[in-house]
């Protein structure tokens, strides 16, 4: 107890300025931090067929275990924070290439994956899972990329992240001038609003769609609109602390804060089943609490605690895209195989989350040895 009350003293007397501020160490932080959301949205899809009913190829004989609340604590954060920490170099990035360049660049960056998996590999596996009424290529011709009947899965992250970033790229080819910077970090209150925002626009999309709930806006464009947003409020976020440097301003005590607030009300979602019932306006402040806490906290704890340059990881969070990537292909083949055992649930949502984890990174390692490949990796 004393190491880690000590532990805690030396966290909390490093104030900002204290803290590593070149490129290095700013990359070695955030990389490691992305690497534990791409291990967690692994995991998350490891245990779809295993919970509640989910949007999911596979409904397991194995499922029924109680991962609800595991599930939403994880829609509740972990897919703002990544638009968060990607609107963080934009604006940067924008001053320096100029906005068309930037946006090109991205676009090349997500759009080449995301269009190549979407028609090569889930146009396959849409014609081998569906009804097959014409010739493959006849599908794929007219009823899939004729029609604009993309699959993405889930590379809707990808898709709405190009939309967010032409939108931006928009803006500043409008407005040439950025937007001041504003040098000192949100407070309490502002982080207080943006929750409440938070929960009210949520609750008022949710009227027409309800979380789990899938909109096709454009080919290649789907979204789950009732976490849409969550989704856009983080990511203006990110572009204002891009834009105004509050990655290395903003106060260690204040984030940690809020990481308790998030962490807090994420166990009142894991104990909620054991409580008097709570209507749905109170789940939706938790989970705007949900979202900005564990956002800011966990940015601000790693930037205290994973400042640290590692090869290891550092070789690791280069992978990570790749692995977002793939993965969704090997854990569905691994929980295929799964259904012919004799294993329980538990056993294989831990068996699908580790060896899932372990082929990904390492299929991933081999094909970034491919030179066209790697430059999309």
């Amino acid at each position: 107890m004393a190491a880690a009350a000590g532990g805690y003293r030396q966290l909390m007397s490093r104030s900002p300025q204290d803290l590593p501020t070149g490129a290095a160490s700013r990359l070695a932080y955030l990389d490691q931090l992305k690497l534990l959301l791409v291990a967690l949205v692994v995991v998350h899809h490891a245990g779809q067929p295993y919970g509640p009913p989910e949007d999911w190829p596979l409904r397991s004989a194995a499922a029924g275990l109680p991962l609800g609340a595991f599930f939403e604590i994880n829609g509740a954060f972990f897919m703002g924070l990544f638009f968060l920490i990607s609107g963080l170099f934009l604006p940067l990035a924008v001053d320096r290439l100029g906005a068309f360049k930037a946006v090109c660049a991205r676009v090349f960056r997500l759009g080449t994956p995301l269009v190549f998996l979407s028609v090569l590999v889930f146009g396959p596996i849409s014609y081998a899972t569906g009804p097959r009424r014409d010739a493959f290529v006849t599908y794929m011709l007219r009823d899939y990329v004729g029609a604009g009947a993309f699959q993405v899965g889930h590379l809707w992250f990808l898709s709405w992240l190009l939309v967010m970033v032409a939108a931006y790229g928009a803006c500043r080819m409008v407005w040439r001038r950025p937007a001041a910077a504003t040098p000192k970090p949100p407070g309490h209150l502002a982080l207080l609003a943006a929750a409440a925002a938070l929960a009210a626009t949520s609750a008022i999309v949710r009227i027409w769609y309800p979380v789990g709930l899938w909109a096709d806006l454009a080919p290649l464009v789907r979204v789950e609109a009732g976490r849409l947003p969550q989704y856009l409020l983080l990511f203006a976020g990110g572009l204002a602390a891009g834009r105004s440097g509050w990655l290395q301003t903003f106060p260690t005590g204040r984030g940690l804060v809020w990481l308790v607030l998030g962490l807090a009300a994420a166990c009142l979602r894991l104990v909620q089943p054991w409580l008097v019932p709570m209507p749905s306006w109170a789940w939706l402040a938790e989970e705007a609490v949900i979202g900005i806490g564990l956002s800011v906290g966990l940015l601000v704890l790693s930037r205290a605690l994973l400042d640290q340059p590692s090869t290891m990881l550092s070789e690791l969070a280069r992978d990570a895209f790749g692995v977002y990537l793939i993965h969704v292909f090997l854990v569905v083949g691994l929980q295929f195989a799964l259904e012919a055992t004799s294993v329980g649930g538990w056993a294989r949502f831990g068996a699908v989350s580790v060896l899932g984890l372990v082929l990904s990174f390492a299929i991933v390692r081999g094909l970034r040895r491919v030179p066209l490949v790697s430059e999309f990796l």
